[in-house]
């Protein structure tokens, strides 16, 4: 059999070209399993959500239901505490990566995660890593409507302390022109 004589550079030249495609479909399992674990989260939650309501709506109105209610609601808001924090885990993995923008994002359109140990890593972590995301604004949306105004005023505080600047008694730094207008571009979340 005659061999067929091959050119020297088409060799690098098919590595090259297949290198991409092997580095994509190496990545693809993992992003994928990241991907599906954000999913099962998400399933997860509204699970939680679906059994509390249905359990709450079956319960008498009375001191006795009252009771159970509350005891649900812990057990359902404890869930959703750890979910929450799991997607932060999440995205604390590839902070950069879409994937990550999916959980910080599916957290920060619940408003009550802002409330839980999750919420502010959570915000951190978006400013730090996608301010310049063109899809941010679903985010800032939710965030700035929902934000609680004690964790603005705290913020606000403690950048003007940290600025040197003494808070005005009464104030809450609301003022028109008061240190916290002045502070607004630099405030941290």
């Amino acid at each position: 059999m005659k061999r067929l004589a091959c050119p020297s550079f088409l060799v690098p030249l098919c590595l090259l070209l297949l290198s991409p495609s092997l580095a994509i479909a190496a990545e693809s399992p993992i992003s994928a399993s990241i991907t599906n674990k954000l999913a099962d989260l998400q399933t997860a939650l509204s699970q939680a959500q679906k059994t509390y309501e249905d359990a709450s709506a079956a319960l008498p109105e009375n001191a006795e239901g009252e009771k159970k209610s509350n005891e649900l609601w812990r057990r359902f808001d404890q869930t959703q505490s750890e979910l929450f924090s799991s997607a932060v885990d999440l995205a604390k993995r590839d902070p950069k990566s879409d994937i990550a923008f999916a959980a910080l994002e599916w957290v920060l359109t619940t408003p009550r995660s802002y409330y839980l140990p999750s919420g502010l890593p959570a915000m951190v972590l978006t400013r730090t890593h996608h301010a310049m995301n063109p899809k941010i604004g679903k985010i800032i949306a939710w965030v700035g409507y929902y934000i609680p105004r004690e964790g603005v005023i705290a913020a606000c505080s403690t950048r003007a302390h940290q600025c040197g600047r003494q808070h005005e008694p009464g104030s809450h730094g609301a003022r028109p022109g008061g240190h916290c207008s002045r502070l607004a571009g630099q405030r941290k979340i």
